[in-house]
C-alpha cells in the first residue's frame, strides 16, 4: 500500500494511533489506584506496590533486543494487537489472585511486557511507517503528548472509578480501556513491509547507548512524577498534575518560538524545584501546588528531552532513539516510586539536588553537540 503525497499529521488514521496511545496510556495507569486498594483491603505490605513498578519496569525492557527481528519477520500490525490482547489478561489474574503479592507483582510484570512490545511497534515503527520523512518529527512529538497526557490521567481515572465501584468492578471496567485502544488499532491500515532478514537480539529500536546523557539529564522529572505517585496517590493530587500537563503542552505550544529551548529547560528545572520545596514546606494546599508544578516541569523536560533524542539520532535511528527514551521514562518512574515506599519517603534534599544536577548537566550537554550524535535537519 503507497502512503499518500499529502500531508499524514491530520490523518485519521494517524489521529487514531494517538487516540490509542492515549487509551493505552489511559488502561496501564489506571492500574496503579486499583492495585494500592487491592493491597490495603488484603493488608498486603504497601512494598508490593513499589515491587509492581520494578516488575513493569523490566518486563518492558526484556522484550526490547527481540521486537526488531519480530517486526522485520511478521506482520507488524498483528504484533501490536497480539500485544494488546496480552495486556488484557493482567486484570484477570488480579481478580483471581488478588489475595497473593506474588501474584500482583507478576501480573504487572506481564503488563510491562505486552505494553513494551505494543509501544515499540506503535510509536517507534508504525507511526513512523505511515508519516513521511519531512513530518516525523512533528509526528512523533504530537504522539507522545497523547500518552504524557494519558499518564495523569490514568492515575486519575484509577482514582475516580474507586470512588463509585467496588475495586473489582473498576478492574473489569478497565478492560473498556483497551478495548478501544484495540478497535482504534484495528482501524488502522498500515503500509506492508518485505520481510528483513534481522538477528535474533539486536539494540535496533531498543537502545542508543550514545544517548546516556539525556537520560541522566532528563532522569529527575520521572523521579519526581513516581515519588509523588507513591508517596501521594489520591484524587485531588492525580487531578493537579493532570491540570500540570494540560499547562505544559499550551505553554509549549504558544511559547516554543518565543524562548530559546534553553529557557524552557530552565523554567521546566526549577518548577520541579520549587515543586520539592513546597513538598518539604508542608504547608496546607503545598502537595496539590506541588503536583500541579510537578505535571508541568516534568511534561516540559521530558517533550524537550524527547526532541532532542530525535533531532540528534544518526540516520536510521529515530525508532531506537524513541524506545530509549521511553525505557529511560520508565525506569526513572519506577524508582521514584521504589524509592518513596522502599527507602524513605522523606529524602527532599536529594530530591533538590537532582534538579540541581539535571540542569547543569543539560546546559553543559547542550554546549558540547558532540556527546551525542550530531545535529541533524530531519
Amino acid at each position: 500500500m503507497k502512503i499518500p503525497k499529502k500531508g499524514q499529521l491530520r490523518s485519521r488514521r494517524f489521529v487514531y494511533m494517538c487516540v490509542a496511545n492515549w487509551f493505552l496510556h489511559l488502561y496501564v495507569f489506571a492500574m496503579w489506584p486499583l492495585l494500592l486498594a487491592m493491597v490495603q483491603a488484603n493488608a498486603l505490605p504497601l512494598s508490593t506496590l513499589a515491587w509492581a513498578a520494578i516488575a513493569f519496569a523490566v518486563g518492558m525492557i526484556l522484550p526490547g533486543p527481540f521486537v526488531a527481528q519480530w517486526l522485520e519477520r511478521r506482520s507488524r500490525k498483528s504484533v501490536l494487537l497480539k500485544a494488546v490482547l496480552w495486556m488484557s489478561i493482567p486484570p484477570t489474574c488480579m481478580l483471581l489472585f488478588w489475595h497473593h503479592a506474588a501474584a500482583l507483582v507478576a501480573a504487572h510484570a506481564l503488563q510491562g511486557l505486552s505494553f513494551g512490545i505494543a509501544q515499540s511497534t506503535l510509536g517507534t515503527t508504525l507511526v513512523n511507517d505511515i508519516l513521511l520523512s519531512r513530518e516525523r518529527t512533528r509526528g512523533d512529538v504530537h504522539y507522545a503528548w497523547a500518552g504524557r497526557l494519558g499518564i495523569p490521567a490514568g492515575l486519575c481515572a484509577g482514582c475516580v472509578a474507586l470512588l463509585h465501584l467496588p475495586v473489582q468492578e473498576a478492574l473489569q471496567w478497565s478492560l473498556v480501556l483497551a478495548l478501544l485502544a484495540f478497535l482504534c488499532i484495528g482501524n488502522v491500515n498500515v503500509p506492508l513491509k518485505a520481510p528483513v532478514k534481522m538477528p535474533r537480539f539486536t539494540l535496533d529500536r531498543f537502545f542508543l547507548p550514545s544517548s546516556y546523557p539525556l537520560m541522566l539529564t532528563m532522569f529527575v522529572g520521572p523521579w519526581l512524577l513516581g515519588r509523588m505517585v507513591g508517596l501521594h496517590l489520591t484524587m485531588p493530587l492525580m487531578a493537579c498534575m493532570t491540570a500540570g500537563v494540560v499547562v505544559a503542552y499550551v505553554l509549549q505550544r504558544f511559547t516554543r518560538y518565543l524562548w530559546p529551548q534553553r529557557w524552557h529547560m530552565l523554567a521546566a528545572y526549577v518548577l520541579l524545584l520549587v515543586a520539592v520545596a513546597l513538598h518539604m514546606a508542608g504547608t496546607p494546599w503545598a502537595d496539590e501546588v506541588a503536583a500541579l508544578l510537578i505535571g508541568i516541569g516534568t511534561s516540559m523536560l521530558s517533550a524537550r528531552h524527547l526532541l532532542d533524542w530525535l533531532v540528534r539520532s544518526a540516520h536510521c535511528q529515530r525508532g531506537t532513539a524513541q524506545n530509549t527514551y521511553m525505557i529511560a521514562w520508565r525506569v526513572a518512574f519506577a524508582a521514584g516510586v521504589s524509592c518513596s515506599l522502599l527507602v524513605a519517603s522523606h529524602i527532599g534534599v536529594a530530591d533538590a539536588l537532582l534538579c540541581l544536577c539535571g540542569a547543569v548537566g543539560y546546559l553543559m550537554w547542550r554546549r558540547r553537540p558532540a556527546a551525542c550524535c550530531k545535529p541533524r535537519q530531519r
